[in-house]
């Protein structure tokens, strides 16, 4: 038994795992590093889709940043009236 308790991730990384007092690991430690490594799985294996998805919402962000800019101008009209 280490002191220091390892993680190995699929591609053959490690990581060391958080510990508490006396060498415990916590269960909010182990139960996030399992979700971590889940969700990196789910990324590797449908890459494409969240590639894809990423550049969608890249383009509808520019799409509302060019379309609807965020000083609409009435406001120089109210800035006008806020100095009168």
């Amino acid at each position: 038994m280490s002191i220091h308790p390892k993680l190995r991730y699929s591609d053959g990384q490690s990581v060391e795992v958080p510990t508490g007092v006396c060498g415990w690991t916590s269960r909010k430690a182990s139960s996030t590093l399992r979700y971590i490594l889940s969700v990196r799985q789910l990324v590797r294996q449908h890459l494409r889709f969240f590639l894809w998805v990423t550049l969608a919402a890249l383009g509808l962000r520019l799409l509302f940043l060019f379309r609807f800019p965020a000083v609409p101008p009435d406001s120089f009209v109210y800035g006008d009236i806020a100095k009168h």
